[in-house]
């Protein structure tokens, strides 16, 4: 059930108009974890990527949870947190979950690294029935600053 809730806690955040990279650090600051928070800008806006780096007991076999999406809104297209941004729910309620865990006392035998971005006016394409969901930067500039060398593994979350 506390997964849940910080399934619900994630959403609510991301639902937010104004939501940035800064609400998701102030998230994770009474934990022991890594927050690193870059804004890349491209054609068609912005968007702020969020790398947390949940620390285990060793450095060897870093998994890598990646987020992928177009943006958690498509305002003002679309009002409220949009489907395409269930990579970042899941990304970032994994990650809450992770920082509680190891506050408790759970260490994990090797750090996990969770990231993802957050975007709350994702532009969008027309398209019949329904628009597509964009993004404000391409795919290969986002990825090339979620992934990381050391990861040895990824667990891909992708709704897009």
């Amino acid at each position: 059930m506390k997964m849940l809730n910080d399934v619900a806690f994630i959403y609510d955040l991301l639902d937010d108009p104004s939501v940035n990279g800064s609400d998701i650090r102030k998230v994770f600051e009474r934990y022991d974890v890594d927050v690193h928070v870059k804004i890349i800008k491209g054609e068609k806006g912005k968007t702020d990527v969020i790398t947390i780096r949940i620390p285990g007991k060793g450095k060897e076999n870093v998994l890598g949870i990646i987020g992928q999406l177009g943006g958690v809104g498509a305002r003002p297209n679309f009002i409220g947190l949009v489907s395409d941004g269930d990579g970042a729910v899941v990304a970032l309620a994994s990650a809450l979950k992770l920082a509680k865990m190891r506050q408790r006392g759970d260490i994990l035998e090797s750090d996990v690294i969770v990231a993802t971005h957050v975007c709350p006016n994702a532009p969008v394409e027309p398209h019949e029935p329904v628009p597509f969901m964009g993004s404000p930067v391409g795919v290969k500039e986002v990825l090339r600053e979620m992934i990381t060398s050391d990861m040895k593994a990824i667990l891909s979350i992708d709704t897009t």
